[in-house]
């Protein structure tokens, strides 16, 4: 569905944690010995060596949610600003196309879109199997292949040696195949190996009705991985969205759930009231992230331009807040001191971990990335 770990989310988290100013009492009711980061680090390392599979390193590179879009945790300095919903803000292109996805079907392969809005796939392109064009390295059509899905396409995909490079060595193939009635887009996208193994597959439904103000409801829902190290997703965007001819707004409400299912890793994202429409784009944003024995929470809301408040939590115990400063915002502590190095040392962990879930976001966006035939 939408492709919306981002988009800059992560990275706008991680902005979060590493925003973090430091040195100062520990916050009431948490005992800092038991913030680990180096625990966290080896939790990352597992997530990461889960995804350490050709084929799911084709798709995403490097890190689960922030393929090619270079949003890992780059050291960031005390003073950094901080803006609570700047994963929107930051990256709105990225961003706008993945909830564009998710409200107007899917954004890829779709040949004709004004003729083929109610298609998950463009029918014109159906039983297509598209590969790698040795030389120019984009997306082709090859016309001697019938290994494609009846209803859908095939996208063969190659080894990847850099943050947008690769070789020509098939690492394995995506299946997109549509399902849509009279009243719905439906469709699934299959991900096998070389071995022609499934190793992700993926629902997604979009229905709306209206026309100047639409009703959606859109859902994302599926598993990635090879057994036993798999990951489960569950993704869902309801609300409203009007357009006319000088107005675009929306109303939305957007859940996101990424799993792993071999350790207490678990990432869930809660946007409410989210307006694209609005300058600077506004909603309230809830993040919350299990990694180990312990639950970090995010709680935010922007009111558009820069205006905006933000609140981290550690196992409930309130422990960071934006503060207003002469030179910006800032986190700090909740008496308004400083953090304590050994809080934002843990929350930098988490957030870094927290970015090797994958997503539909993380789907999403890698096909935007990876096919570039269809832009």
């Amino acid at each position: 569905m939408f492709a919306v770990r981002s988009i800059r989310m992560l990275a706008g988290a991680a902005v979060l944690a590493t925003a973090l100013t430091a040195c100062s009492d520990n916050p009431a009711g948490l005992d800092p010995s038991e913030l680990d980061a180096t625990e966290v680090a080896a939790q990352e390392a597992q997530l990461q060596s889960a995804l350490n599979v050709p084929v799911l390193y084709s798709l995403l590179g490097e890190s689960g949610s922030s393929v090619s879009l270079s949003v890992a945790p780059a050291p960031l300095n005390a003073s950094a600003s901080l803006d609570p919903l700047d994963a929107v803000r930051s990256n709105g292109t990225l961003f706008r196309k993945a909830v564009d996805a998710a409200l107007n079907g899917p954004m890829f392969a779709v040949a004709n879109p004004g003729e083929s809005a109610d298609w998950y796939i463009a029918p014109e392109v159906w039983g297509q199997t598209f590969v790698r064009d040795a030389t120019t390295g984009e997306y082709v059509w090859d016309d001697m292949r019938t290994d494609a899905p009846a209803r859908g396409i095939r996208i063969v995909l190659y080894q990847r040696t850099g943050l947008e490079t690769f070789n020509n060595t098939v690492v394995g193939a995506l299946d997109l195949i549509d399902s849509s009635t009279t009243t719905s887009q439906v469709g699934r996208i299959n991900l096998y190996n070389a071995q022609n193994h499934l190793v992700a597959t993926f629902r997604e439904t979009n229905t709306e009705t209206g026309v100047e103000t639409r009703t959606v409801n859109a859902t994302f829902t599926g598993t990635f991985g090879v057994s036993p190290k798999t990951f489960v997703v569950a993704d869902t965007m309801t609300g409203t969205v009007t357009e006319t001819a000088t107005i675009y707004t929306t109303d939305l409400r957007w859940r996101s759930i990424s799993k792993a299912t071999f350790m207490n890793a678990e990432r869930s994202m809660l946007f409410e009231g989210l307006d694209l429409g609005a300058e600077g784009d506004t909603g309230s944003l809830e993040f919350t992230i299990l990694m180990g024995e312990h639950t970090t929470r995010m709680v935010a809301s922007s009111t558009g331009a820069n205006a905006g408040t933000a609140q981290i939590y550690i196992d409930d115990t309130l422990v960071a807040k934006s503060v207003e400063t002469a030179t910006g915002t800032e986190m700090r502590a909740p008496d308004g001191g400083e953090v304590s190095p050994r809080v934002r040392s843990y929350l930098t962990a988490v957030f870094m971990a927290a970015a090797r879930l994958p997503d539909a976001t993380a789907l999403r966006l890698a096909l935007a990335f990876v096919l570039p035939y269809f832009y």
